[in-house]
């Protein structure tokens, strides 16, 4: 592999990126045959596109925003220099030629067309856009750049194309049809070509964004058509979130077909291998004899106990091998700490001491050893702020003579993304720091030092759900808040009851949802990418599409933000009760209640028709002072509710969160005396207390 060129220094450390399990033509110069080429993907319609003539060839193809890049659809071809179709700028995992996009961009439409692919840019910033750079020798090229715009800008969509500093065409309308531009004679000096898409300055439109389809590159060259080297993911039950595909790690190629990864088990546990990370259709399992198949129902590989485990697996053979890694060279350490800048809880911890001109190493954050029980080599902590910039790495002492420093692998592609990450490589190097910009949050950060492993994941502060299901339905202002999982960190969830009967909508016959992140539409919006190809497959944008609603019942609704994934889980084999009452103080017609169990009111099961998990009364008449709890039964030995949010409440309330338990907070309801309705969905953990419409019960 040759060296890396040093004119983006950034890029130097970065990890290598994107997918890669397709094979390239032999020679891309040739004519296609479209009876010969397939895709699941493809248009049946073809389109022969514009390939470089003879004498040339394709150095670099990039089919931009392609959600599967190592894997060619029709009329695709891999470039002498470009072993998959798209990756920021870094060296190319087979030729070490480095090459990718160079400024952050959004890849809002990523199909395997390579015209509906689409990686464009957001900042509605006049100069800027969508930026590449290839690595390329001094000479002459052509450059091929296709675009699509699918939404049809309304002839505002108006960019400059520069190449190398040099604006080939200027205040270029990118069309709603599929259309190409070549430029030919492109003399590349200083061993890189710079490609930009911009916004021109009379673009004000903040729809019309710069964007790009695909791009290719022709030159005179005797090198070979690029072999992509196959991607392999491990996931299982090692992981933070048990067999989350978008969190698994990725293991390392090696030679003769191996791949490689070290992974903490906190117990006895299985794992898979795959080959993508977009779903479980298929990935490498077991058969009846415990040989790998490639199938969607294979069994799993596992471990016996707890522990780190070195696991390799060959693409080829399809043999595999779990050994306990040995951690006897590893140094103990007893301490780990933060070092860095821009924690807005320890406003005093910086890099440097300006009062002493030294180090300021001593206020450094301690992290917490032997992390949520994730054993002694594990360091970790909870509740971090983050400003809009930080810089970080771990130290693990505060003594700066002393100090050994761990950093980061691929620094720069993290710096890139200022994004979660997961069982990512550490360093121990000096200066291997990040440094995020506009992230900032709360989050969680994990270190294992046995095996240069680190994890940072942000804790979303609120996530609501609002549709179907929710009190208020389409109401964004009675959007119902979901919990955050203690034991899935990064996930939300919420007991919801749907009631509505089949409305024959062929899409989402019982109605829709979405997930937001505050109780109105100005925040985080996430549905479904395109209800009408899938129903898994999401985006955080307002034009998302509602999440098809089940049928009526109870059930359990899971959203991880990060993810962008949901799951639901039904309830109707949960515990019931057959009856409820009220205790506590306070009812006009109850004097001699006063908190005694004997004396608690019943409630009417299936209240007002809303089905047996909901209890309630109606015309329950209060005086000025109310105090109010739940129990199954007329005693305090059983189920005893609370309130998560007790003490004193006005009314109306409506569908407080309840919490089971001895010493759970009562509802206090103080100078509102008159008739009420209570309800209480015990399943849902749900309480609403309403003022009677009558307002007498006459």
């Amino acid at each position: 592999m040759k060296k890396t060129i040093i004119k983006y220094p950034w890029i130097i450390l970065s990890i290598l990126a994107l997918t890669a399990c397709g094979e390239g033509a032999e020679d891309v110069s040739i004519d296609y045959d479209p009876s010969s080429l397939t895709s699941e993907n493809a248009s049946n319609v073809y389109e022969e596109p514009p390939r470089a003539p003879d004498g040339f060839k394709v150095i670099y193809y990039v089919d931009a925003g392609d959600g599967t890049p190592g894997k060619l659809e029709v009329l695709e071809t891999f470039g002498t220099r470009s072993s998959n179709e798209d990756q920021a700028f870094s060296p190319d995992i087979t030729t070490g030629y480095s090459w990718g996009y160079t400024a952050e961009a959004s890849q809002y439409y990523a199909d395997a067309d390579k015209w509906g692919s689409i990686r464009g840019d957001e900042r509605d910033t006049p100069g800027l856009g969508v930026e590449y750079a290839f690595e390329l020798d001094q000479g002459s090229y052509t450059v091929v750049i296709g675009f699509d715009d699918p939404w049809d800008a309304e002839g505002t969509r108006h960019v400059d194309i520069v190449l190398d500093g040099n604006v080939v065409s200027e205040g270029f309308f990118i069309p709603a049809d599929a259309a190409y531009e070549r430029f030919d004679d492109i003399e590349v000096t200083d061993g890189v070509l710079e490609l930009s898409v911009q916004r021109t300055a009379s673009n004000t439109d903040g729809s019309a964004d710069p964007q790009i389809s695909w791009i290719e590159i022709w030159g005179d060259t005797d090198e070979e058509v690029a072999a992509p080297v196959q991607k392999i993911w491990i996931s299982g039950e090692f992981q933070i979130n048990d067999w989350e595909l978008s969190q698994a790690p990725e293991m390392k190629p090696e030679a003769d077909s191996w791949y490689e990864m070290t992974v903490h088990f906190q117990d006895a546990g299985t794992f898979n291998f795959v080959d993508q990370t977009a779903n479980w259709d298929e990935y490498y399992g077991t058969d009846d004899n415990g040989n790998i198949i490639y199938s969607g129902s294979g069994g799993s590989m596992s471990v016996d106990a707890a522990g780190y485990y070195t696991i390799r697996f060959n693409l080829e053979s399809l043999e595999y091998s779990v050994t306990e890694t040995d951690l006897s060279a590893v140094t103990p350490q007893e301490t780990m700490y933060i070092w860095g800048k821009g924690f807005p809880q320890y406003p005093d911890h910086d890099w440097w001491d300006e009062s002493t001109s030294y180090f300021d190493i001593a206020d450094a954050i301690p992290l917490t050893k032997n992390f949520n029980d994730m054993g002694e080599h594990v360091f970790g902590i909870q509740g971090l702020d983050f400003s809009d910039a930080i810089e970080l790495q771990f130290v693990n002492s505060t003594d700066a003579d002393t100090a050994v420093q761990f950093g980061f692998s691929g620094i720069d592609l993290l710096n890139a993304s200022a994004s979660e990450f997961y069982w990512h490589e550490t360093v121990q190097e000096d200066w291997q720091y990040i440094t995020y910009n506009g992230a900032a949050g709360t989050y969680t950060l994990i270190f294992d030092y046995a095996v240069g492993r680190a994890t940072l994941i942000k804790e979303s502060t609120s996530i609501y759900m609002v549709g179907a299901g929710t009190p208020g339905d389409w109401d964004i202002s009675q959007a119902v808040e979901l919990t955050p999982s203690n034991e899935w960190p990064g996930w939300y969830y919420i007991d919801i009851r749907f009631t509505n009967e089949d409305s024959g909508d062929a899409l989402k016959p019982y109605g829709d949802y979405k997930f937001v992140s505050e109780q109105s539409w100005n925040g985080d919006n996430y549905g479904l990418a395109d209800i009408t190809v899938d129903t898994t497959t999401m985006e955080n944008s307002g034009d998302s599409d509602g999440i098809p609603a089940p049928a009526p019942g109870y059930y359990t609704v899971w959203f991880e933000p990060s993810t962008l994934t949901y799951e639901l889980y039904d309830l109707s084999a949960e515990t019931t009760h057959s009856e409820m009452f009220i205790v506590g103080k306070g009812y006009v017609d109850y004097p001699d209640l006063d908190w005694n169990p004997d004396a608690a009111i019943p409630m009417n099961i299936n209240f007002q028709g809303e089905g047996d998990y909901v209890f309630g009364l109606d015309c329950l008449e209060f005086s000025d002072a109310v105090d109010m709890k739940f129990l199954g039964q007329t005693s305090w030995d059983g189920l005893d509710v609370g309130f998560v949010k007790g003490g004193e409440q006005t009314a109306p309330i409506v569908w407080a969160k309840t919490a089971s338990g001895d010493g759970t907070s009562d509802l206090k309801i103080n100078g509102q005396a008159g008739f009420y309705d209570v309800s209480f969905d015990y399943l849902l953990g749900r309480a609403s207390v309403l003022p009677n419409d009558t307002g007498t019960c006459n």
